[in-house]
């Protein structure tokens, strides 16, 4: 088996017609994968003309909506596959190639007043996941800034448990699927407010910032 990096420089050339049809059938992983979407999107509208720092920009999906909400956009993804791609449907945006698992590489990024992300932390542990979120706040987002995230999201950690053994032949044991009720703990335990918005029976988004100091 290729690593991560490998299957998704594959994947590049038929992962939109993947996911639509995972969508269109309202399947595991993707079901509600373009209500995910739209709805970061539309979180992005209030930040016309303000800067904003896409993390996994895949084809540019939502690469596209961020800039047509007006954003000031960068992006990045390990895959050059995909960011070609992403280039061909936003020829006019930032794009380049970087780890955002290199450690510390959030902090060396320049200033943003929001991060996005679609269908990317499934790819790290959770306290990997919040790892690297803790360094985007405590790094280049603004002090009012949050992460703004669409993935594979489980209401609660039993409706996770349910979908693994009816959707067993989808599922990937490589990939670590967020439950609702586990993330908002983890999150409160580090200082951080993680709000979830439900979009499918596995697809939501989360909004994850710092609790304001007592």
């Amino acid at each position: 088996m290729g690593t991560r990096r490998e299957l998704f420089e594959e994947w590049a050339g038929r992962y939109d017609a993947s996911v639509d049809e995972s969508d269109a059938g309202s399947r595991f992983p993707f079901a509600g994968y373009e209500a995910v979407l739209q709805r970061l999107a539309q979180r992005a509208e209030p930040l016309a003309g303000r800067h904003v720092l896409e993390l996994g920009v895949g084809t540019g999906r939502l690469t596209e909506r961020c800039l047509a909400a007006g954003c000031l956009l960068i992006g990045v993804d390990f895959s050059h596959a995909m960011l070609v791609r992403a280039g061909e449907r936003c020829p006019d945006a930032k794009l380049s190639w970087a780890d955002v698992r290199r450690p510390n590489w959030a902090l060396d990024q320049a200033a943003c007043d929001c991060v996005v992300a679609s269908y990317l932390f499934h790819e790290f542990p959770l306290r990997e996941s919040l790892d690297l979120i803790e360094q985007l706040i405590d790094g280049p987002l603004e002090s009012d800034g949050c992460v703004i995230i669409g993935d594979v999201l489980f209401p609660d950690c039993a409706a996770r448990r349910l979908a693994r053994t009816r959707c067993r032949d989808l599922w990937d044991d490589e990939e670590h699927y967020w439950a609702a009720d586990e993330l908002m703990t983890a999150c409160q335990r580090r200082g951080l407010e993680a709000t979830c918005e439900q979009m499918s029976f596995c697809g939501g988004v989360v909004r994850i910032r710092r609790l304001p100091s007592a």
